[in-house]
């Protein structure tokens, strides 16, 4: 709409990753709900720059069906209502929205800077120039504009979702030009600042390959080890399946390189360490399926020679009634509380994965058999403290016999 030096002591708005408007830098605040009617009304015309919006449009996605009855009033009460409060919140004297060659636009007479359209207009310049350098600049500065999905809180209303995905989908195509641009250029450290951003606005979809990729060609082989294990875990604990393909093909990778030729054993213990501020590394170890099966099968081959005994539950997620808890949103939120309270009712020396996605398996060593019935009611008590009383696990525990 206006660029950001020509207003730079007049309003600006940030719609990405947050709404905020500042005039001459100061935050101005309108009105006690960012949420109102007049506010959604301002972001609407706002985001359509030039262009403008029809009234029909305007309704149709400020007012419910059985609210479109007496709607010219209604409107133009709003229109009016905007202005005053404008004013009240100590902006200049305007009308904001004026209505030109039958769509409603933002009025000129007021110049507002708005990022999600500044962001719009770098990534048009980027795909309309011919320079490389110019091109990379301009995604650079698109890249810096984006703080997070357009007008967050609000994706429920579809006027806003529309433009959120469309936002969203520009980003990421910004982030893969940036990180490509740098890795041809041997900017490792700028590749992995792009994909660090992307990784931390939206994490597991999939940036975090090319964040590995990146801290790989960066040569931070410690930081990559670590930043793959705890990815994989998220990826057990949140989505209840293996990190994708790309990011273990990545992994692979790096583990053939023979960069260890010249390590010390205190260097490779160093590397093998849990990281001391991973806030998952209290109680019980969790790991992946698959590091759970490893853990297994090497403690069954020990057996024999360390006289230990070894015993593996199998916890199931329920409802108070002791039920199957078929609601996704629901399983999953408990499911993830089960999850803490097994790590917090076990040994640190005790290990356990998911197995599905109501189900955890737990290896104990060094119990007895009313030992595990014990765990299960130190699980089961601290998981209905945790989901007020409305889930509770059902378990089944076999001793590992010696002979497999």
């Amino acid at each position: 709409m206006y660029s950001q030096k020509n207003v730079e002591h007049g309003i600006m708005v940030r719609m990405l990753g947050g709404f905020t408007v500042t005039y001459d830098g100061r935050e101005v605040a309108l009105g006690r709900n960012s949420s109102a009617r007049f506010v959604q009304l301002l972001q609407m015309v706002w985001l359509q720059g030039r262009r403008g919006i029809t009234k029909e449009k305007l309704v149709e996605n400020l007012y419910d069906r059985d609210e479109i009855s007496n709607m010219n009033s209604s409107f133009n009460t709003l229109v009016y209502r905007l202005r005053r409060q404008m004013q009240s919140a100590g902006l200049p004297e305007g009308d904001y929205i004026v209505r030109k060659n039958g769509v409603y636009v933002a009025d000129e007479s007021v110049p507002v800077w708005v990022d999600a359209l500044e962001f719009e207009e770098q990534m048009t310049r980027a795909d309309s120039t011919g320079s490389q350098t110019e091109r990379a600049a301009c995604y650079r500065a698109a890249f810096d504009l984006y703080q997070g999905d357009l007008l967050p809180g609000g994706a429920n209303q579809f006027w806003i979702y529309e433009k959120v995905v469309k936002y969203k989908r520009l980003f990421e195509k910004c982030v893969s030009a940036l990180g490509e641009y740098a890795r041809e250029n041997r900017d490792f450290a700028a590749m992995e600042a792009v994909y660090n951003k992307a990784v931390q606005l939206y994490p597991l979809e999939d940036w975090e390959s090319d964040l590995l990729d990146a801290m790989l060609a960066n040569g931070k082989f410690r930081q990559a080890q670590q930043f793959y294990n705890k990815t994989v875990r998220l990826y057990a604990e949140k989505l209840n399946f293996s990190p994708p393909e790309r990011m273990v093909e990545i992994y692979k990778r790096m583990n053939g390189k023979k960069r260890h030729h010249s390590s010390t054993l205190e260097a490779v213990q160093e590397l093998l360490k849990e990281p001391s501020d991973d806030p998952a590394g209290f109680g019980a170890y969790y790991c992946s399926f698959s590091g759970f099966t490893d853990i297994y099968r090497l403690l069954s081959r020990n057996m024999d020679r360390s006289g230990i005994s070894m015993y593996l539950m199998l916890c199931t997620l329920v409802d108070y009634e002791g039920k199957e808890i078929y609601n996704e949103e629901k399983q999953k939120e408990r499911s993830e509380a089960l999850c803490t309270a097994i790590r917090a009712s076990l040994r640190q020396g005790d290990v356990f994965a998911r197995y599905s996605a109501s189900q955890y398996l737990i290896l104990v060593t060094n119990v007895r058999d009313e030992d595990c019935a014990a765990i299960f009611r130190r699980i089961s008590l601290k998981l209905r403290i945790m989901t007020s009383n409305q889930a509770d696990i059902v378990y089944q525990v076999k001793a590992i016999s010696r002979d497999r």
